[in-house]
């Protein structure tokens, strides 16, 4: 099937969210925290979770006047889309609502794809290595299947410790580079040659001998890079590079928050989320995890507020939790008031966090689990909480006859196998199996039964897609498909 998928990362997956823990004086108040500053304009970055407003990081932000900016240029809300990382400067009234003066949105990557490991669900643009995740946003009908190496496309994402872009948003422009086209990187400065005026973003190498420079370029810092005149060897000769402002280029005193993979660690007191340093101390909050979790290329979400040296001071810190819970059916109930939906016995919680998008024939852009009803196909993503399922994702689709799970197998009896309460029948020498050889370790496809069960164990992760074969109370799936730690590789229905 053709549709639009999601994000966030393998070892890292979905996109996080965060609790905004907000201060209400009655008339709008910054975007204040426990332990925040003392009011006035605060700034939000992180990933767009959908519209009807423009959602980030739950917060459901007014952009009726706000100043919006795409890669530079003037836009309108109707330019932003799902997935993309952007910042918001403005102020909140409540918890879940604020009111945004300045909306900008900064691509990594736009380029032409080198090459694909689908195996390792990434690809190459300009030298960067893009991975992809459950919860990857995947514009129009693309997806890591049909990608193809050639073609143009935006990247947005988060940087991880090495470089490499876990994308949160992948949109094809063009199938393939025209003459003349303009592709361009952003990434941090490293291997910096002032006398041959060359340097590197990850494995590609940068001429700026003649271009533009604005700001002063050094190693370590972030720039911009566009290339009107692409060539496939040597230097790319670049027309203009921009330092860009580390972090969220926030005032002392201004309240804020962050999305983003710990890039840089030294102590729970000092470390790097997203180009922002940050710190935490005795009064900051730990959501699923503590201060001993911190570690290099975790996934995190911070609100607080910034002091006079630019650091984020942590009022509250979440970890991302993996997704590898999937479902994808047929709506059996839904309660909008509760912010709950049921697909194959699964009941999920959506809320303000959770990666909205109208995949089906209505193409609602203001998309909601209120526009959701009994019978509606969906596919959502998420993770256990407790005893609650959180959907990091909802996507409603056109009727279809697939079925999909994904999730840790509970219990075994070959050639079935039970996932979240889901029984999954499949076919020897007609079902398609993929793992990992545990010698080899290299990915294997067949349609062998006993090679497949032959290596499951329970707990393992899988994702099952096929057809319905009974329905509740007892849901069971004919298996077309069986994929080991898969959940989707950001791609819905694939």
């Amino acid at each position: 099937m053709n549709r639009k998928s999601r994000l966030v990362i393998p070892g890292l997956c979905v996109a996080v969210a965060m609790m905004v823990l907000a201060a209400c004086n009655g008339g709008g108040t910054s975007l204040a925290v426990v332990g925040g500053g003392t009011g006035g304009t605060g700034v939000s970055m992180g990933t767009i979770s959908g519209f009807g407003s423009v959602i980030v990081n739950g917060v459901h932000y007014d952009a009726t006047g706000a100043t919006i900016t795409v890669n530079g240029n003037p836009a309108t809300e109707s330019d932003l889309s799902v997935g993309m990382v952007v910042k918001v400067t403005g102020t909140t009234n409540s918890a879940t609502t604020g009111t945004a003066s300045q909306i900008d949105y900064n691509n990594d990557l736009e380029g032409p794809v080198t090459s694909k490991d689908a195996s390792a669900s990434s690809f190459v643009v300009l030298g960067q290595t893009v991975v992809v995740g459950p919860n990857t946003v995947f514009g129009g009908t693309l997806t890591l299947a049909t990608l193809a190496s050639g073609n143009v496309v935006e990247v947005s994402g988060y940087r991880d410790s090495s470089g490499t872009v876990h994308a949160t948003r992948v949109e094809l422009i063009a199938t393939s580079l025209l003459p003349g086209g303009t592709v361009t990187v952003a990434g941090e400065v490293s291997g910096l040659d002032t006398v041959n005026h060359t340097f590197t973003i990850g494995s590609l190498t940068v001429s700026y001998a003649g271009a533009q420079v604005t700001g002063v370029l050094d190693n370590g810092v972030t720039v911009a890079v566009k290339i009107t005149h692409y060539i496939t060897s040597g230097p790319l000769p670049a027309d203009s590079v921009a330092v860009q402002p580390s972090g969220l280029d926030a005032q002392d005193g201004e309240d804020a928050e962050i999305e983003g993979i710990i890039t840089s660690y030294a102590s729970a007191a000092s470390f790097v989320v997203n180009g922002q340093a940050v710190s935490t101390n005795s009064g900051t909050s730990f959501v699923n995890g503590t201060a001993a979790d911190l570690a290099v290329n975790k996934q995190v979400e911070v609100e607080g507020a910034v002091n006079a040296s630019g650091v984020l001071v942590a009022a509250t810190v979440e970890f991302e939790q993996a997704t590898n819970i999937r479902a994808e059916g047929d709506v059996t109930a839904v309660d909008s008031a509760a912010g709950t939906v049921t697909v194959l016995g699964l009941t999920f919680h959506v809320s303000t966090s959770t990666v909205v998008e109208d995949e089906s024939s209505a193409q609602l852009r203001y998309f909601s689990l209120s526009d959701v009803g009994v019978g509606d196909h969906l596919d959502l993503r998420g993770y256990q909480s407790g005893a609650e399922l959180v959907a990091s994702q909802m996507v409603r689709t056109d009727p279809s006859s697939e079925y999909a799970i994904s999730g840790p197998v509970t219990n075994i009896a070959a050639p079935n196998m039970v996932i979240e309460h889901v029984t999954v029948e499949t076919t020897d020498g007609s079902t398609q199996y993929t793992y990992v050889d545990p010698v080899t370790n290299a990915p294997v496809t067949t349609t062998s039964a006993r090679s497949f069960f032959g290596v499951l164990t329970t707990g393992t992760v899988v994702q099952a897609t096929g057809t319905l074969v009974s329905g509740s109370p007892s849901y069971v799936i004919n298996a077309n498909t069986a994929q080991v730690g898969k959940v989707g590789d950001g791609e819905i229905g694939d």
